[in-house]
């Protein structure tokens, strides 16, 4: 008995943000570069001192993105890339 296994092509693309317009423009291409690789987009950011400065952000919590100015600034520039790839529907968010 045979059985047909489906091979997926498997690209995992990791981006950093900053926030600044370099950082959209990079954005944006890694978003196109998910469609036609049909690949895993991860975003991340890293600012020096966001562990001592900045307040844990919620974990399992939760909140209005109507209130994101009240969120660490790290969590705020992701929060703005995700809300710039979808208004450009470059990407659809998934609900977990």
């Amino acid at each position: 008995m045979s059985s047909t296994k489906k091979v997926m092509n498997m690209f995992k693309i990791l981006l950093y943000t900053d926030g600044q317009s370099y950082s959209t423009k990079a954005l944006h291409l890694a978003a196109d570069l998910k469609h036609q690789l049909n690949a895993e987009l991860s975003i991340i950011t890293v600012r020096s001192g966001t562990h001592a400065t900045e307040s844990i952000p919620p974990v399992g919590v939760d909140f209005s993105l109507s209130r994101k100015s009240e969120l660490p600034k790290g969590i705020q520039i992701l929060i703005h890339a995700l809300e710039d790839l979808t208004s450009t529907g470059l990407i659809i968010p998934q609900r977990i």
